[in-house]
């Protein structure tokens, strides 16, 4: 059986340069090592990250997901599309 958590995070920062680093996906993997791999599957028409495949491996946890962030550009989130292990 799974579990359900939640957590919250509190950076002292302008939203806007939270959203900027947040959304340079393709980055990930240079500062997460957890984060395999950022496959962007499209852009939106200012050149943010919309969807991208992530591969990740955190000793007991594998995923490979798509995260859909399209939606949230404006604001904090992202919507998981679809995963696989």
């Amino acid at each position: 059986m799974s579990d359900i958590t939640s957590g919250t995070v509190s950076i002292d920062a302008p939203r806007s340069e939270i959203q900027k680093l947040l959304f340079e996906i393709g980055a990930y993997p240079t500062w997460s090592k957890a984060i395999k791999s950022v496959e962007v599957l499209s852009n939106d028409a200012e050149g943010r990250v919309a969807s991208a495949r992530l591969v990740v491996d955190a000793g007991m946890m594998k995923d490979k997901v798509v995260l859909d962030y399209g939606r949230y550009l404006d604001r904090d989130g992202w919507d998981l599309s679809h995963f696989r292990r």
